[in-house]
């Protein structure tokens, strides 16, 4: 079941937000000056596809689960309830982290900006004002090379386009 999650560093988000509309306007004003330059659909194909999969995978890491286990989640939806005290152990050696009252196997940390347990954290990103685990990692790496791939799309495809058509007028 997906579940939305928002850190602690919402400003950084909301400057996030703003660079990622930046690009978003950047990256259509490339795909309109390509379309009034009659470029061959493919162009246009390729720079729509790249466009909203670099969305998809910002907005997937945004608002994805980064991996939070879900005994946190049923103990934070439920605050006012009675908690047993787990054991500092269980049966095999995992240590209790008491702020989540979950065991700590190997691939868990204790995110202390988030408050909660993360599997296989990565990172907190404080521009996404999240961790980065098991849940998004992917999610995360994808959005930043699609907005690597996004810019350099419409770089190369508009300077190819842009000499080709100045050396059209010079013949």
């Amino acid at each position: 079941m997906p579940r939305i999650t928002i850190g602690p560093n919402w400003h950084f988000t909301i400057a996030l937000a703003v660079l990622v509309c930046g690009s978003l306007f950047v990256s259509l004003n490339g795909l309109y000056s390509l379309y009034s330059m009659n470029a061959s659909w493919i162009y246009l194909l390729l720079g729509v596809l790249v466009i909203l999969s670099g969305l998809f995978f910002f907005f997937m890491c945004l608002f994805g689960d980064p991996g939070i286990p879900a005994e946190v989640y049923r103990l934070k939806a439920r605050p006012y309830a009675r908690i047993d005290v787990l054991p500092s152990t269980n049966a095999k050696g995992h240590h209790a982290c008491y702020e989540c009252n979950v065991y700590m196997h190997s691939g868990r940390s204790h995110c202390d900006l988030c408050g909660v347990c993360i599997d296989d954290l990565d990172h907190h990103c404080v521009f996404y004002s999240k961790c980065i685990g098991g849940g998004n990692v992917w999610y995360f790496r994808l959005s930043i090379v699609m907005f690597i791939v996004n810019m350099a799309y419409f770089i190369i495809v508009y300077g190819m386009l842009t000499m080709n058509k100045a050396s059209h007028k010079h013949q």
